[in-house]
């Protein structure tokens, strides 16, 4: 009986679990046991096709045919509604050896008729004289609870099967490989469905890893989305990256959930034993490690680990614990980089971004502390600090008789998704007593995507404050025109690299003017980042471009350096 033979049509999702056992399935009404064909590799002798259930009572050893009977006589209606997971001790006789198994599954419901379905799980061979039966003691700690979505060997179970395992191998110079599998923003899917939809998903992800079939492969959902693989034996760098190549492609294909197709992609990182460790858990972090570097990769890949990694996340975890502490020891400070209107080549406006300058690191690009300070949530002070600045350095220049400018400022996804950010403005506004006309918000696409319809809102209700909205990096994140017309956006930013290519790529000019015609028909100003060089200045000034900002004119300055030049020349 392949797979598809015995995929049933109900709504429930099966939760059970195929790995290193053979799968059955009890229909009481029609008395068909319904056995996967693995179950040759323990009776080679069994008829697969015949699914009387008296066939298979004839292999039962005489003690435990009374007890099978039974079993298979229960009122499944009743143990359905209990929810109930079976759990079934036998011997099956093999000429004249025994083996124990143990059945392993769960009852569930078709078409108003009730199954009885799971995992024979072989144990040991009774007389330790059968040549084809390998005790699978080491792989699956039966005293452990399965996991309650997938069916899979909990990751308790996990553990000590893989720790027990360890410790033979590196005692018997055997190499084996630790898989840590992330399925790549599976946020989306629960908040798009719910997380009854999302366990479902989890469990046919299961299914299709199984399904692979791989030799001695070992599986376990670890947490949430992710899920863990452990291989022995490996021979080779090879094996590894075909092994990894095997679960990216599994995922090629969509997944069926209440007949919808949910496609999917993973992250996936790999540690070697005993080159990356040889305990469970150093195996496990350097996994994990290998894994979050793929995802920076930008996901749907794999990544094995090396030196070069566990170096970056000391960095990483080090700048993180420095974050937590940089805000109060005054490490942060506000720059601001000048706008030039193309009308008239004055200074209209700045973009404020922040700076860090670490007491133990020195100075720390953007590019790499944001990104941990957005996973660490840290971004929300942080935000909030420069947000305090922006209003107080807006005051600062209409005391110093300026009006006819504007500041920006970048909020993060995370900033929107509190849903703090509406009133932190309205404290800021009444704070300092200035007009929000003065101020702009700098919005990128991709982080709109993330939750598009409350984001929007959010943005209108700031834009209702008085404040102006801008859309940074357009052209590189979903860069859909359709989004024009749905978002509150007043201006619009299209990314340096159009801008670069200006000079040398045809179409990136017939994009850029585009963007800028179709902008300005929509009653939305552009403003070109990244712009370098005078050739691009005078070219965007034929194109109608409204605003530049760029290190040809100014690389971000500190406050004093730009208080007067609001309205001037550079």
């Amino acid at each position: 009986m392949n797979r598809a033979e015995f995929k049933l049509n109900h709504e429930e999702v099966i939760h059970s679990s195929y790995i290193n056992g053979i799968t059955m399935i009890w229909n009481p009404l029609e008395s068909q046991l319904m056995i996967e064909d693995k179950i040759l590799d323990v009776l080679k002798d069994y008829d697969v096709k015949n699914q009387n259930v008296d066939k298979f009572i004839k292999f039962v050893h005489s003690d435990d045919k009374k007890n099978m009977m039974n079993f298979f006589s229960m009122n499944l209606e009743n143990i359905y509604k209990k929810k109930e997971e079976l759990h079934q001790r036998y011997r099956l006789k093999i000429n004249k050896d025994l083996v124990e198994l143990i059945f392993i599954g769960k009852v569930v419901k078709s078409d108003f008729k009730y199954y009885l379905i799971g995992t024979n799980y072989l144990l040991k061979n009774i007389d330790n004289n059968c040549k084809t039966i390998k005790s699978l003691d080491y792989r699956l700690d039966l005293n452990t609870d399965l996991d309650k979505i997938t069916g899979l060997p909990s990751s308790y179970s996990f553990k000590n099967s893989v720790s027990n395992f360890l410790k033979d191998a590196f005692c018997k110079n055997i190499r084996t490989a630790m898989f840590v599998v992330d399925l790549d923003n599976f946020k989306f899917v629960n908040d798009s469905y719910d997380h009854d939809f999302g366990d479902l998903l989890l469990n046919e992800v299961a299914k299709s890893i199984i399904a692979l079939d791989i030799k001695d492969l070992i599986i376990s959902r670890y947490s949430g989305n992710t899920f863990l693989l452990f291989k022995p034996n490996i021979i080779s760098i090879d094996d590894v990256v075909q092994l990894s190549k095997k679960l990216i492609k599994c995922f090629n294909m969509p997944n069926i959930v209440n007949g919808r197709e949910i496609y999917l992609t993973a992250s996936i990182g790999v540690a070697l034993s005993p080159d990356h460790g040889i305990d469970y858990n150093t195996l496990l972090k350097n996994a994990d490690a290998a894994m979050y570097k793929a995802k920076k990769n930008g996901k749907n890949e794999f990544n094995l680990f090396d030196d070069s990694i566990s170096a970056e996340f000391r960095r990483t975890y080090s700048l993180q614990k420095g974050l937590r502490t940089a805000l109060e020891s005054n490490e942060f400070y506000v720059v601001f980089q000048p706008k030039v209107s193309l009308d008239n080549s004055l200074v209209n406006g700045f973009e404020a971004l922040a700076r860090w300058n670490s007491k133990e690191f020195g100075l720390v690009s953007p590019g790499e502390f944001i990104p941990i300070a957005e996973s660490s949530k840290m971004i929300i002070p942080i935000g909030n600090f420069v947000l305090e600045e922006v209003f107080k350095k807006t005051k600062c220049l209409l005391n110093e008789g300026n009006d006819n400018f504007k500041i920006a400022v970048n909020l993060s996804e995370m900033q929107l998704r509190e849903d703090i950010v509406l009133s932190e403005f309205k404290r800021l506004i009444k704070k300092y007593n200035i007009s929000p006309r003065y101020i702009e918000v700098e919005i990128t696409e991709s982080m709109l995507m993330k939750s598009f319809d409350k984001n929007v809102k959010i943005l209108k209700d700031i834009k209702d404050l008085g404040i102006s909205i801008a859309l940074d990096d357009f052209g590189t994140g979903y860069s859909s025109l359709n989004y024009l017309t749905k978002l509150p956006i007043d201006v619009l930013k299209i990314d340096r690299s159009f801008v670069i290519d200006l000079v040398s790529n045809p179409k990136s000019k017939c994009i850029v003017e585009n963007i800028i015609n179709l902008s300005h028909q929509l009653g939305i100003k552009v403003v070109a980042e990244g712009v370098e060089d005078g050739f691009q200045v005078e070219y965007l000034k034929t194109i109608l471009c409204d605003i530049v900002q760029g290190y040809y004119f100014s690389k971000p300055r500190m406050f004093n350096d730009i208080v007067n030049i609001v309205g001037k020349e550079i």
